[in-house]
């Protein structure tokens, strides 16, 4: 198996894998906004959680479709020598997956997080924004930080995964 197919599987596992999530926790906003008498705070909340539902099944849904174009993208540069792939180019690839996941699921959250920020300010917009941002600061700066870290590992799998390998060889005993 070449590099590039383990690349291929492994985001289109991801994704599948981001898509059943998604649908779970779509039926549940689903069910719980059957109800009548939700207020108006519960009501933006499942608003939020379906759209982010929604964005990440659709990353999910992409990710499916066009795993293989990903994973050429991430291996443009280097041809595969024969059909086995060296502990490096697996290192790389398990780090530019890990990365794709990061950046797939911290996304959405950053957008239900955006949204709940723009739908609390309907009717106080000074007290709430600040309520908001007294209650979520830490979860808008570890979503910001999951994304930055999914970038880095997916532009930057190669070299990490040759360093990883300069530092720590393996033991052919």
């Amino acid at each position: 198996m070449t590099s590039e197919q383990a690349a291929t599987v492994g985001i289109k596992l991801l994704g599948l894998s981001l898509a059943v999530g998604a649908l779970t926790q779509l039926v549940g906003t689903v069910s719980m906004s059957s109800g009548s008498d939700l207020s108006p705070e519960l009501r933006a909340s499942i608003w939020g959680h379906t759209v982010g539902g929604a964005a990440t099944l659709a990353m999910g849904v992409i990710l499916v479709a066009w795993g293989r174009g990903l994973a050429r993208v991430l291996f443009r540069f280097r041809a595969d020598s024969g059909n086995s792939t060296s502990h490096t180019q697996l290192l790389s690839v398990g780090l530019a997956v890990l990365g794709c996941y990061l950046v797939v699921t911290a996304a959405p959250e950053l957008l239900r997080l955006a949204l709940d920020f723009r739908i609390t300010g309907a009717s106080d917009y000074a007290y709430n924004k600040e309520l908001f941002w007294q209650r979520s600061w830490v979860s808008v700066a570890a979503e910001t930080l999951r994304l930055v870290l999914g970038v880095g590992l997916f532009a930057g799998a190669r070299p990490l995964a040759a360093l990883w390998r300069r530092l720590r060889p393996l033991n052919n005993s």
